[in-house]
Formats: structure tokens, sequence, C-alpha cells
């Protein structure tokens, strides 16, 4: 099994100019890996077991979501907020329906995106 592992934001400090000031940037996560998933935030790619996969922009963002925390249950109200948006007001089982389609793409990874009843979500790895 692989490990998840998230390019995590970090500091990259330079010098600049013998005066010695120094620029601070900041990179931001661009990949998530867990268990053969891979998603690529940038390009916003799929592989699953190194096979690239199509998913819609609520499935990617869920995938995310789900990555960033493997393990540990999302609820329902995150994940829409999250992904919809704060203050969704719209019918929760659209949740229901991605993660359903989900699973249907994630192949021999289904099983790993499991229902926590009457709490949430999470991705087992």
């Amino acid at each position: 099994m692989e490990a998840f592992f998230e390019v995590c934001p970090c500091h990259i400090i330079a010098v600049t100019g013998s005066d010695g000031k120094t620029t601070t940037s900041t990179l931001i996560a661009k990949i998530l890996e867990a268990d053969g998933i891979r998603l690529d935030l940038s390009s916003h790619e799929c592989l699953i077991d190194g096979r690239k996969v199509s998913l819609t922009i609520k499935e990617f963002a869920l995938l995310a979501e789900l990555l960033r925390s493997v393990n540990k249950v999302r609820t329902r109200e995150e994940l829409l907020e999250n992904i919809w948006g704060y203050g969704y007001e719209g019918e929760t089982r659209t949740l229901d329906m991605h993660v359903r389609t989900l699973r249907g793409k994630l192949g021999d990874h289904a099983s790993k995106l499991v229902t926590v009843r009457g709490m949430g979500f999470k991705y087992e790895a």
C-alpha cells in the first residue's frame, strides 16, 4: 500500500541583493496521492493505478477533499460547504449521487470510499 502524501505548502527563502533583504514565496500543494490514486491539482488529472480517469469538476473536488484527510470522516456538511459553496441550499442527495458516480470510476478502489452512517464519508487507505 502506498503512503498518503500531499506536497504541502512550504516557504522558500531567497536572499536578494547585498543588503541581505529576503523574499519569501509559498508553494501550494499540487499532488494528492493515496493507495494507487494520484490527483494532480494543477493539471486537474486523475490517475488510478497509472490509468488516466476522467472526472467531472465536482467528482475531482470530492476526491481531493477525501484524499486530503485519508481515514478521517468528512461530514456531509463539510463536503457540501467545501465543494458546493458556503450555505449550499440545494438537495443534499446531490452529494450521494456524486459519491455513487465517483465509486463507479474508482474501479477496484471503490470500496475504499466508505459511507459512515449518520456522519459522512471517508477514504480508507
